[in-house]
């Protein structure tokens, strides 16, 4: 199989690949979407690129010599900027679209692999039956308090291994972060106004299961 250049573009937090037959170019624009749902809460989307395996240039930054299978690394944590404590979440969207950025309806979300290395403080909720595997919602367990931040939502990127060469040339694949933060005081009810759906908390205020 032939070595694939990858090329990353940075603004902010949304990820952008290409993958065009026997080459890939690797898009990264970091563009922060987080929502604050009450009050004077404050988050923030962090990124965090692996640096060594990837070189600066003068439009973006560029990774070489990866292969579909490879694992990017894009650090990716929320962290709490404001007073409160407060619980949050993270749905990440991804699907393909072509060069016009079009979104291809047909094309396989579940292609597009999120690599989460710590899954233990996350509820992680991959809406396959709805969204055909395009959205996963991260749903961090503790609350956040003031200047904490959360354990890393995703940790790299993988282009599935299967993808043989020519089934998705001249597609790019989309994937986008968006945070948004409720209180948790009373953040069951929050939760259900705010997000739609059901929390059990425990006796410490960890959140132990998620209902739609």
């Amino acid at each position: 199989m032939k070595k694939i250049m990858l090329v990353v573009t940075t603004v902010v937090l949304l990820a952008i690949f290409v993958y065009e037959g026997s080459l890939a170019f690797f898009h990264a624009q970091t563009d922060i979407s987080a929502k604050i749902s009450a009050g004077n809460l404050g988050i923030e989307l962090v990124q965090d690129m692996d640096k060594e395996k990837i070189t600066k240039t003068e439009n973006g930054f560029q990774i070489r010599s990866s292969m579909p299978g490879d694992e990017i690394k894009d650090r990716v944590y929320v962290e709490n900027k404001k007073d409160h404590s407060l619980y949050t979440r993270v749905a990440v969207t991804k699907y393909w679209v072509n060069k016009d950025n079009e979104k291809m309806v047909d094309a396989d979300a579940s292609k597009i692999k999120l690599i989460t290395e710590d899954t233990s403080k996350w509820i992680i909720i991959d809406d396959a039956d709805n969204s055909n595997s395009e959205i996963v919602y991260f749903y961090y367990k503790l609350p956040l308090e003031k200047g904490g931040k959360t354990t890393n939502l995703v940790d790299a990127i993988k282009i599935s291994h299967e993808i043989k060469n020519g089934e998705y040339a001249d597609y790019r694949i989309h994937i986008a972060y968006d945070a948004d933060a409720i209180q948790s005081i009373a953040g069951a009810e929050a939760a259900l106004s705010e997000w739609g759906v059901e929390l059990s908390v425990d006796e410490e205020g960890s959140i132990t299961s998620v209902v739609d």
